[in-house]
């Protein structure tokens, strides 16, 4: 039984029907209803022969994990364990009118329509039956192959933070995150930073302005000091970026304003200190603060890392031989700006490559009549199980 062989049990027919049952599910977060889709993956990858473990987090939302063992002779300090992974929630569909019922999984002209078909229920339908393929062929493979299914990433990564508390993936030699990427071997995402600052001062009536401290006066020195501030580089990601996103102040345009909150959005990339950036917003204040007599507070809102594999890492080296070997493209190593739950991941995964890759177009993803290319979805099962393969390796007892 070689790769070409377990891509014969491919069944396109039931690969698509699979999708379709996926995308019928009403998983919007919030709230989440996530726990159909774990139901779901359960009962159909326990069919095949293989045992899931659900971990139920709140009510109707469950993560699920599959592990399928490969050699058992190896200490575990040897053997290697591929985690394929993917989030079950969608964003909502949104105010604007579609074209299509975004839960009827419709398939036009090699298009399937439905929210979450880029975003990312496509990767998590391919993810699942190149494990049950590879199951199915009865290949012995020299370490372990995982999915593991989460919550609650598209608000807050709730269930990638249950999932490492749980150490489901603590042994991970290499994870695959099936984040739309047109079928691209991604290596790096963009971090986040969403910072709330709040400045006070005090006030007085607008003809005697003097009397008071003018809170929007100081934040318009944080934004000038702001602008200023020294952006990062990556390779493939580009600079990093800071956004205004939020602000408001003031009670009435006849008083000095004794308040004004901003919240900014710092999109990072690798090598670049989050908690340095917060810094620098503190240092500025601190400046302004000595100056302006105002009182000011910092909360962070939002906090996810961004993500780097360096592209001489034998995984991403790897990845970029099987898209060429098997699906007969030639290799682009790409960046995403939107982060993924490997931003958690790689708090305690540091030194664990992390590929991004998925058919999904992202620039659909959270978009209106959102639609993946079932070709694409086909290639991208074929690549998974190639992956695997390639990266585990076969037993030396074969089948």
């Amino acid at each position: 039984m070689n790769i070409e062989d377990i891509f014969c049990l491919i069944d396109e027919e039931d690969a698509i029907s699979f999708l379709q049952s996926m995308i019928r599910i009403n998983s919007v977060n919030p709230p989440g209803n996530e726990h159909q889709m774990a139901v779901l993956i359960k009962e159909r990858i326990e069919k095949a022969g293989l045992t899931a473990i659900t971990d139920t987090i709140d009510d109707n939302r469950t993560n699920l994990i599959v592990r399928r063992k490969g050699d058992q002779r190896h200490s575990n300090n040897q053997k290697k364990n591929l985690v394929f992974s993917g989030h079950f929630d969608t964003v909502p569909a949104g105010s604007e009118t579609w074209k299509r019922d975004p839960w009827s999984a419709e398939i036009d002209k090699n298009k399937l329509y439905g929210r979450g078909a880029s975003d990312m229920k496509s990767g998590v339908s391919a993810m699942i039956l190149a494990l049950e393929y590879i199951h199915r062929s009865g290949l012995q493979l020299d370490g372990d192959l995982s999915f593991l299914g989460t919550v609650g990433e598209e608000v807050d990564g709730l269930g990638a933070r249950k999932a490492m508390e749980a150490g489901w993936i603590d042994d991970a030699s290499a994870i695959v995150i099936g984040e739309p990427t047109n079928n691209k071997v991604t290596i790096a995402h963009k971090g986040v930073l969403w910072v709330e600052v709040t400045i006070r001062g005090n006030s007085a009536h607008a003809g005697w302005p003097d009397k008071g401290v003018n809170a929007i006066l100081a934040m318009h020195k944080l934004i000038s000091e702001l602008e200023k501030m020294e952006l990062s580089a990556h390779e493939i990601l580009g600079n990093s970026t800071i956004n205004l996103g939020m602000i408001h102040g003031g009670t009435a345009p006849n008083m000095v304003a004794d308040y004004c909150k901003l919240t900014i959005d710092v999109r990072t990339v690798p090598g670049q200190d989050h908690d340095k950036v917060v810094l620098q917003v503190k240092n500025i204040l601190s400046s302004i603060s000595d100056i302006m007599k105002v009182s000011y507070e910092v909360r962070v809102l939002n906090n996810m890392l961004c993500v780097g594999t360096s592209k001489n890492d034998d995984f991403i080296k790897l990845s970029s031989n099987v898209q060429y070997n098997y699906l007969n493209e030639v290799p682009e190593l790409t960046g995403a700006n939107y982060y993924t739950d490997a931003s958690l991941f790689t708090i305690k995964k540091k030194n664990t490559p992390i590929l991004i890759f998925g058919p999904g177009d992202p620039a659909l993803a959270h978009q209106p009549n959102e639609w993946v290319d079932m070709r694409k979805y086909m290639e991208a099962i074929r690549y998974y199980i190639a992956l695997a393969v390639n990266y585990l390796g076969v037993s030396s007892d074969g089948q």
